[in-house]
């Protein structure tokens, strides 16, 4: 009876001690704020996470196993950190709210839809974190406006990694800072493809500094086989576009690039760019306010450059082709090959088309109209030079321009110190 009562009792104590345990871990996973078990964010069925109920990581922390599926079935995630390794996503409803996202996925289309919220500043961050550089992603930013922050100085706000088409069908807007230089997206990579209807905005007329010049709109830096079509970018601190890094075979099409405060676009290192069907109005800010920029910086080059059916209109400054000059000898920097051909360019203050140590350029079937006083057309210390085929409107302070050419600022185009010089134009227009 004794030996009964003493089994008994070990019996319940050891009950007691089991019950106590279990509380105490169901406690500790519904109270933590560091790491959340994957599976409490829904069934698992078949390699797949069903998330069929409503789950608050409370800033925890959640590691997803490798290669598992996320299926959203009615639940939302919210207010956590979720780290993949190569996690895909079945289906295209909402399953994210205000989750920060890291490590590696799967996910060949990615949309905003995935999101229930994406107000909050940078939050367009958690979007493009689910691409993957090894795989095709298909980034789509459905309409609305999305707030973007650089956080630092040389800081990027949206960066884009190899083999992604980006469509933009929303507004990104820059929140105001006093940095010199920071980019509102920055395509690193091969075939990154930006596009859509939607717009870039820039902090221009709000920026809280005075210095620098190169907060720029989107930045190719590096970037190979890329381009950005149909986007509308504008007020931006720097460029709308700038093209360096080394970047290789770039398009740049359809944009309408609006109030640049340095340039629309610059190309500073590169080979093989086309800039076509482009509206480029209302630089102005900081020099040189060109709405195209062809300029290489030091130890750089810029080659093979096509600019056609480009509309400017009310900027400072056209288009500009130069290198500086080193007194070294140096082969660098250098910049040639370069074609603008159909282009209407009507500027404020400058001669309209600037080229200065070229070699090899060529301008044809463009309409110009220079400003009081100013060429149309300079060309120095350049070789390889065609001008055909262009209507010239000018007003100059004299009244000869009988001579299509000369060293006189008011005549419609001057040249100087340049070889192997082909000048045939159809029209010059004196107003």
């Amino acid at each position: 009876m004794l030996r009964l009562l003493i089994a008994f009792c070990i019996i319940l104590n050891t009950s007691c001690v089991q019950s106590q345990r279990v509380d105490t871990f169901v406690s500790v996973i519904s109270e933590a704020t560091d790491t959340i078990p994957y599976t409490s964010l829904g069934i698992i069925k078949n390699g797949s996470i069903l998330v069929e109920q409503d789950i608050n990581l409370k800033t925890g922390v959640c590691q997803l196993p490798k290669g598992i599926s996320l299926c959203p079935k009615g639940g939302i995630i919210s207010n956590g950190t979720l780290i993949g390794d190569e996690t895909k996503i079945i289906g295209n409803s909402v399953l994210f709210d205000k989750v920060t996202i890291k490590g590696k996925w799967n996910v060949p289309n990615i949309s905003t839809r995935l999101f229930a919220t994406l107000d909050g500043v940078n939050s367009i961050r958690q979007v493009v974190a689910l691409a993957n550089p090894q795989i095709q992603n298909n980034i789509v930013i459905e309409k609305g406006e999305f707030r973007v922050k650089a956080d630092k100085k040389a800081d990027a706000c949206i960066s884009l990694c190899s083999n992604t088409n980006f469509i933009l069908n929303g507004a990104i807007r820059l929140e105001p800072n006093n940095f010199e230089r920071f980019y509102i997206i920055e395509a690193i990579g091969n075939n990154i493809q930006i596009s859509g209807n939607g717009s870039i905005t820039g902090d221009k007329f709000s920026h809280t500094g005075k210095k620098g010049e190169w907060g720029m709109g989107i930045y190719f830096k590096g970037a190979i086989n890329s381009s950005v079509s149909g986007i509308t970018i504008q007020q931006c601190w720097g460029d709308c576009i700038i093209v360096g890094g080394n970047s290789r075979n770039i398009l740049i099409k359809n944009c309408t690039l609006n109030h640049g405060r340095r340039q629309g676009i610059s190309v500073t290192n590169a080979n093989g760019v086309t800039i076509r069907d482009c509206k480029i109005t209302n630089v102005k800010g900081t020099s040189p306010q060109c709405a195209i920029d062809i300029e290489p910086n030091w130890n750089d080059s810029v080659n093979h450059i096509l600019i056609e059916r480009v509309f400017v209109k009310d900027c400072i400054g056209g288009f500009m082709v130069t290198r500086h000059a080193r007194k070294d000898g140096s082969k660098l920097p250098w910049v040639g090959n370069i074609a603008i051909k159909n282009c209407q360019v009507y500027v404020k203050k400058r001669i309209p088309i600037i080229v200065k140590r070229c070699d090899g350029f060529k301008i044809e079937k463009c309409q110009i109209n220079a400003p009081n006083g100013r060429s149309a057309i300079s060309i120095q210390s350049t070789s390889h030079v065609e001008i055909l085929d262009n209507t010239l409107s000018v007003k100059p302070n004299h009244k000869n321009i009988k001579n299509f050419s000369g060293k006189e600022e008011e005549q419609p185009i001057s040249i100087s110190n340049t070889k192997h010089c082909i000048n045939r134009n159809n029209k010059i227009i004196e107003r």
